[in-house]
């Protein structure tokens, strides 16, 4: 520790410490400036041969002048007396000489701050990654290497001006070759944690292998570095980590970075910069920081023209079918149109073999969407289309021949997902929550086949059987499409924690089927397609990595993975896979995260039907008062879901997607700070405050199915499990005496029901109210007695109110529809969402009834809407509401895209070499 003053400048407050020193803020006396003051570990000092070529290389530091690079003033030493604890003395005790360097002082984060509240967002990301790479081809024009480039060393100020910190002092600071420490070559780093020179630091997941390995490096362990911190800027996590040093540094040797924990929506040209950043050999990485900077500048100025411009100056060392894929999807995408009649596709002016994209609409009531399996479905042939339209509350199946202009309601349909059609396209069967169910195209009652509990998929194959999952939990069962008895096919490997095998596909000829497994506490888009080989028994690996998988007549197997459609070859009489997957159609809607599945579908004939993806990544969070005007609350925006303010309404709790999975964060308001309270793989939503705001609890798929969990709201401690069921679980609220929370919980005997489970330990949970019908958005009413919550039972989602703990009479509250209430006001107004606004209506209390006003509209569009999420949340007094704002990218809910001859699309994307 250095006193109050150092030569000419006045110690004002220290900055921090690290291995390369500590750092000070100063005044400079003479020049009447602010600076930042690093004071040399004294162990680099005591040697003089060290300390001479660090001068030596400070001085040509200090020539670098660029605005990106934080500029180095001068270089200092300075005599001071040292008492003996190491302060400095009155009375002298012993001397010591400090080297200091004189620096420009940066206000602002550090990147690595950046990055812990949040992922950046694509179009914060790469204006910081543009400056990053100007900062370094300027110092690599120079001669000069940083070495040690990290988020840590990277200023960005309150204007968004990127300052690249510490350049080339790794280098200054290094021992030499025959130094008594040579661990000091391989990381000239020194962790801040430990005293002994040379020690390899935690910064070794910045590390290029040729560093980790201890070899001579250039400019392109700078190129590593940067990538591996666009990467983390994107992604919101460290690409190499581990528990030691040496876990870190084997894993920057070994290990391929994890390539879909990037955002789905990231732009090809940034991912191929991203793969040649990241080449471990140096031969094959990018060669100069100047072609990212070309990249990223071209790509900021004119992404649709990047695409196609910068492509080939980033990507020479590509495979060929690589450098192809952007010229097959721009083929896929040149004549996509609106057509109003699917009768064009017949259009005689065009060739057989032409590629057509063309967005048809579907009239009927409701959007095209199913909660789980495919909500569209070619027959075979690719001549008629089954699709639901509808919600969860109510929604049915109909079938469209493509030479209609409207679809055929299903009679007896209600609540059907998951369609499939028979091999010859005359009979189409579905499920509902609780029977296997077919019917003939051509109109009928259908009939019911088999009991199931909320079935995973199905397919029906070529010898007049059906396979189907029965169950959520689990293996494959087969029965004749006639009826009958279910034959086992798989049994889930309890070993290797196996909970369901869902989603079959029958192949060709009906000697094997297609399925996804999944294994406990894994994601379903990392589940594992296996192909089942019928006459032997045996299973076989194919893809690890995957969901929802189809086979392609053109010889490929497709699969999905977090809303991209992938493909790779395919022989499925041998059941083997071969070369690598390329991705095909990306933003395709999905239910990957609860259920595992997608919303697509192939036809032998090659058609491709499909539905984009519904919402954007990024909204901003606003406060909207009762007029509906708005004004920001968060500072960043961010993939946002279920908000939900504290009891004192001084905190934020949000779900929000971080890398691929959802994570439950807190955000200060007032300090504007955020927490990140949740870090598994799994997904985690809906919390809900304690109600004295110091737990929360959420609703997580950790285990078989979605449990709730508690958790200290200040992110101490880890979760704690407080149910385990076989069926999903959604918290609504937490009763303000503490007693209990309520929650909603999906059952083979209707949707949702609503549930209550004491929290003090007095008691099992019990059911609150179980219909026929769908219940959710569960929130008791300040003083305790009343539940107010919404249910389909009169066709469409209506707000209802009933006595708690129990009581007799129900007051529905909406008439025009309404979904998720809260109480405000004391429990004298609920308020709910519309279907496109917030509407308002008083309550009075009248002996063991309730008397409601009229729902008064408070305000109607432009905020986000994520039902049957809960996306917005009110303040206690009710007069101000949180609500998203964003351009979210959304589906027409009455159009799909269809795609003609896409099998010929696939033989182009495989036709390169070893394809």
């Amino acid at each position: 520790m250095i006193g109050k003053t150092l030569s000419h400048f006045k110690i004002t407050g220290k900055l921090g410490e690290g291995g390369m020193g500590e750092v000070y803020r100063a005044e400079d006396t003479k020049l009447g400036r602010e600076v930042a003051i690093k004071v040399l570990p004294e162990a680099f000092t005591q040697n003089p041969e060290r300390l001479g070529r660090f001068e030596r290389e400070a001085k040509v530091l200090a020539a670098l002048n660029h605005p990106h690079i934080a500029g180095i003033y001068e270089v200092g030493e300075e005599t001071i007396p040292i008492s003996a604890d190491g302060g400095e003395a009155e009375g002298r005790v012993e001397e010591r000489t400090v080297h200091f360097l004189v620096m420009e002082l940066v206000e602002g984060d550090t990147l690595a701050e950046r990055i812990a509240q949040n992922p950046l967002r694509l179009e914060e990301s790469l204006p910081l990654a543009l400056q990053i790479a100007q900062a370094l081809e300027v110092a690599h024009d120079q001669g000069i290497i940083h070495r040690d480039l990290k988020p840590a060393n990277i200023k960005v100020t309150p204007d968004e001006r990127v300052k690249v910190l510490d350049f080339g002092l790794a280098k200054a600071l290094e021992g030499s070759p025959d130094d008594a420490n040579p661990i000091l070559t391989q990381s000239p780093t020194l962790t801040a944690q430990m005293t002994g020179v040379g020690v390899l630091l935690g910064t070794a997941a910045y590390m290029s292998p040729e560093q980790a390995r201890g070899e001579e490096v250039d400019r392109r362990a700078d190129i590593w570095a940067f990538g591996v911190v666009l990467m983390e800027m994107l992604t919101g996590r460290s690409v190499y980590s581990g528990r030691t040093v040496s876990d870190t540094l084997a894993g920057v040797l070994a290990r391929e970075p994890e390539w879909d924990h990037l955002p789905v929506k990231t732009p090809a040209v940034i991912r191929r910069l991203l793969e040649r950043c990241l080449a471990k050999d140096v031969a094959d990485r990018l060669q100069a920081i100047g072609e990212a900077r070309i990249a990223l500048a071209g790509y900021l100025a004119d992404p649709e023209a990047a695409e196609e411009e910068v492509q080939s100056a980033i990507v020479e060392s590509l495979p060929a079918w690589k450098r192809a894929l952007p010229w097959v999807s721009l083929g896929l995408a040149v004549v996509a149109g609106v057509v109003a009649a699917l009768g064009w596709l017949r259009t005689p002016s065009l060739a057989e073999t032409d590629i057509m994209r063309l967005r048809v609409e579907v009239p009927g009531e409701g959007p095209i969407l199913a909660p789980i399996g495919s909500s569209v479905v070619l027959s075979p042939d690719g001549r008629r289309l089954a699709y639901v339209l509808g919600n969860r509350g109510a929604r049915n199946l109909y079938v469209r021949s493509l030479d209609r202009l409207e679809g055929t309601l299903v009679s007896g349909s209600e609540h059907a997902y998951n369609p499939f059609f028979s091999p010859d396209g005359e009979w189409l069967a579905f499920v509902t929550p609780k029977e296997l169910k077919k019917v003939s195209v051509s109109g009928g009652t259908p009939l019911t086949l088999a009991e199931v509990d909320f079935s995973r998929g199905g397919s029906w194959g070529p010898d007049g059987t059906i396979i189907y999952a029965p169950s959520q939990e689990s293996g494959l069962v087969r029965i004749p499409a006639s009826g009958g008895e279910p034959e086992e096919l798989t049994t889930l490997d309890e070993e290797k924690g196996e909970v369901t095998h869902r989603w079959p596909e029958i192949l060709p000829g009906g000697r094997a089927v297609l399925f996804v497994s999944h294994t406990e506490n894994a994601r379903f888009q990392d589940g594992v397609i296996e192909a089942l080989d019928l006459e032997t028994g045996q299973r076989k690996v194919l893809v690890r990595g995957g969901t929802y998988p189809r086979y392609a007549r053109s010889g490929h197997l497709v699969y999905v993975r977090e809303g991209t459609l992938y493909a790779l070859p395919f022989d499925p009489a041998a059941l083997e896979v071969r070369g690598s997957p390329a991705p095909l159609v990306e933003e395709i809607e999905t239910n990957e995260l609860a259920y595992g599945s997608a919303h697509y579908s192939l036809s032998t004939a090659g058609k491709l039907v499909y539905l984009t993806d519904l919402a954007s990544s990024s909204y901003s969070a606003v406060w909207v008062d009762r007029e509906g005007a708005a004004s920001p609350l968060l500072s960043n925006p961010g993939n946002y879901w279920q908000p939900r303010l504290s009891p004192q309404g001084e905190r934020l709790a949000l779900a929000t997607f971080t890398g691929g999975s959802r994570d439950i964060w807190v955000h200060d308001l007032e300090r504007e700070i955020g927490t990140r309270l949740t870090f598994s793989e799994a997904d985690d939503g809906a919390p809900v405050w304690s109600p004295d705001g110091t737990e929360i609890v959420f609703s997580s798929d950790r285990g078989d199915s979605y449990d709730l969990f508690r958790l200290a709201a200040d992110g101490s401690g880890e979760p704690e499990r407080i149910t385990e069921s076989e069926t999903d679980q959604f918290v609504t609220d937490w009763s303000s005496d503490g007693r209990f929370v309520i929650y909603g919980e999906e059952t083979p005997e209707s949707d949702f029901d609503i549930w209550v489970r004491p929290m003090d330990g007095s008691g099992e949970a019990e059911i609150f109210l179980g219909t026929p019908f769908i219940e959710g958005g569960a929130a008791f009413s300040p003083d305790g007695r009343w539940v107010a919550y919404h249910s389909n039972e009169s066709g469409s989602n209506q707000i209802y109110v009933r006595p708690f703990p129990a009581g007799r009479g129900e007051w529905q509250i909406s008439s025009d529809g309404g979904f998720h209430p809260v109480w405000t006001n004391q429990g004298l107004e609920i308020v709910f969402r519309t279907g496109s606004g917030l509407a308002a209506a008083s309550i009075e209390v009248v002996g063991s009834s309730i008397r409601a006003g009229k729902p008064e509209i408070l305000f109607e569009g432009q905020f986000v809407d994520l039902f049957p999420a809960r996306d917005f949340h009110a303040a206690p007094d009710g007069k101000t509401f949180v609500f998203f704002q964003g351009e979210q990218t959304e589906r027409d809910g009455n159009h799909l895209i269809l795609v003609t001859h896409w099998f010929e699309a696939l033989r182009q994307t495989f036709a390169g070499p070893g394809r």
